[in-house]
């Protein structure tokens, strides 16, 4: 009977290889780690809009704010730049805090409710029907940098005042 230490050689040349690899993997992502960069932080961001002025006459209608649909490209909660024409990129390292539909939403009922246009303004979600609805489309939010030395915020938004079906 052969000592349990002994393999065949097939099964050593196996092992050496296996073990070989295994230091290769292992070198190629130590060098690929940089200890002199800092590792790159994620950062969140909510928009805060400022509230606009309140309004001299108040209607006497109730206003539900529904939601904000956001276009694909930018529904997403991460940042889009647009470098040219064509060229649109995500930024992984810079995100909404929420997702665009719902801070969209959310920030046009905070800032009609503090204009205090309407006798009574509805959040989004809330179960309450007004009498008006008002929905909206935001076909672009990105962060505009194809000229480099003025880059600029593009924010289009649609919004659909209809009479609330009884």
């Amino acid at each position: 009977m052969r000592p349990a230490s002994a393999l065949p050689p097939p099964l050593a040349c196996v092992g050496r290889a296996v073990g070989a690899l295994a230091f290769i993997a292992f070198a190629a992502a130590l060098a690929s780690c940089s200890l002199t960069r800092p590792t790159p932080v994620k950062r969140t961001f909510l928009l805060e809009p400022a509230s606009p002025p309140m309004a001299s006459v108040q209607k006497l209608v109730a206003l539900r704010v529904g939601v904000v649909n956001v276009a694909a490209p930018y529904r997403g909660k991460a940042f889009v730049y647009r470098y040219d024409e064509l060229k649109f990129e995500a930024d992984y390292y810079n995100e909404f805090f929420v997702a665009p539909a719902a801070m969209l939403s959310e920030t046009t009922a905070r800032a009609l409710a503090s204009a205090n246009v309407f006798r009574r303004t509805i959040p989004p979600g809330a179960g309450d029907a007004g009498d008006y609805v008002l929905d909206g489309f935001a076909s672009e939010l990105y962060g505009d940098v194809r000229d480099a030395a003025k880059p600029v915020a593009a924010l289009a938004i649609t919004f659909y005042l209809s009479r609330r079906m009884r």
